[in-house]
C-alpha cells in the first residue's frame, strides 16, 4: 500500500521492472512499471534494477522529481521568469539563487510562526471562499497573490542602515538639485 497524498487514502499499488535496450543507446536501460489503478506508469532509468527494493527507490525518487519539477513550475510562471536572457553562467547562477531564496521565503512565511499574519494578509488581500483554497497544504499561489496585492498598496520604503558615507560627488548633487529646484 502507498499512501496517496492527492486523495488522502492509502492505494493498493503494484510494481515489476525489466531490462529493456534502446536502438540509440548502447547501454542497458530498465524499465519500472508502477500501477495504482489507472494508467500505469512506466519509468525508464538506466540504473540497474535487481531487487523490488530498488524498483521503488526508483518509483519514489520520481514522485520526488516532480515536487522539484512542480516547484520550477510556480518559479516560471509565479515569479515571472519565463524567458531568462541572462547569457553568463555566473550570472545565472546568481539570479537563479535569489529567485530560490524568494522562494523559500514564501515557503517559510507559511510557517505556524506567522499563521497569524498570513491568516489576515489572506483574508485581506486574497479572499477565499472555497473549500479547496482552505485546505490547501501549502497555498503558495495564494500568499504571492496576497503580498503582491498588499506591496502594490502600502509601498514600502526600504532603508538601509550601512555605515557608509556618502562621496563629495553624491553632495554635490545633492548641492546642484537643490539650487536647480529653488
Amino acid at each position: 500500500m502507498i499512501w496517496d497524498a492527492v486523495k488522502h487514502e492509502n492505494r493498493k499499488t503494484g510494481i515489476t521492472w525489466m531490462q529493456v535496450r534502446h536502438a540509440s543507446y548502447s547501454e542497458t536501460l530498465w524499465v519500472v512499471i508502477v500501477r495504482r489503478g489507472g494508467e500505469p506508469w512506466y519509468l525508464v532509468t538506466n540504473r540497474c534494477i535487481e531487487t523490488e527494493e530498488q524498483a521503488w527507490k526508483i518509483y519514489k525518487a520520481y514522485c520526488r522529481r516532480w515536487q522539484v519539477e512542480t516547484v520550477f513550475r510556480y518559479e516560471k510562471s509565479e515569479l515571472a521568469i519565463e524567458t531568462i536572457r541572462i547569457w553568463k553562467k555566473e550570472k545565472r547562477n546568481k539570479f537563479f539563487h535569489i529567485i530560490s531564496l524568494v522562494h523559500s521565503l514564501l515557503l517559510h512565511l507559511l510557517n505556524d510562526d506567522y499563521r497569524d499574519i498570513i491568516t489576515w494578509i489572506f483574508r485581506e488581500y486574497c479572499h477565499r471562499t472555497g473549500k479547496k483554497q482552505k485546505e490547501a497544504k501549502v497555498p503558495i499561489y495564494r500568499l504571492r497573490w496576497a503580498l503582491s496585492r498588499f506591496f502594490q498598496e502600502i509601498r514600502p520604503v526600504f532603508l538601509f542602515a550601512w555605515n557608509v558615507q556618502p562621496s563629495t560627488a553624491f553632495h554635490q548633487g545633492l548641492n546642484v538639485r537643490s539650487q536647480n529646484s529653488g
